[in-house]
């Protein structure tokens, strides 16, 4: 089903922007980047756009919007406002993502040797 939604932007809190989005575009176990680079493309956005759209108030009040460290970590995605993300994408975002890797995780601890294997040995030390 496509939607479009009406979310004001940064640049002008009175101004109304389109923004298109298909719920057929997300699929099971897909990354926060896969989708951002759906959103880019089906509304000819660029990464600072996506920062503007979904950032949180701390990463829109940064004198130059850009990708750093903290605010487009696509493993925790603090820089992210989870009810933007959740308006435009029909889930909650972060819990999903949270999901995903654990799930990758806990699959790959499980097939690995428990004596020899770095990985196990890495999820004991936390």
């Amino acid at each position: 089903m496509s939607k479009m939604f009406f979310l004001p932007t940064p640049h002008a809190a009175t101004a109304i922007n389109n923004y298109c989005w298909n719920d057929n575009w997300v699929h099971k176990f897909e990354s926060p980047w896969s989708l951002f680079e759906k959103f880019k493309y089906a509304n000819m956005a660029k990464d600072r756009d996506v920062l503007e759209i979904f950032g949180t108030k701390e990463v829109k009040n940064n004198k130059v919007l850009r990708r750093t460290k903290n605010n487009s970590n696509l493993y925790s995605l603090s820089g992210f406002d989870n009810s933007r993300l959740a308006t435009v994408f029909g889930h909650d975002f972060k819990e999903a993502n949270k999901e995903n890797i654990k799930n990758v995780v806990n699959t790959l601890i499980a097939v690995c040797d428990e004596d020899t294997d770095w990985l196990y040995q890495m999820q004991k030390t936390r």
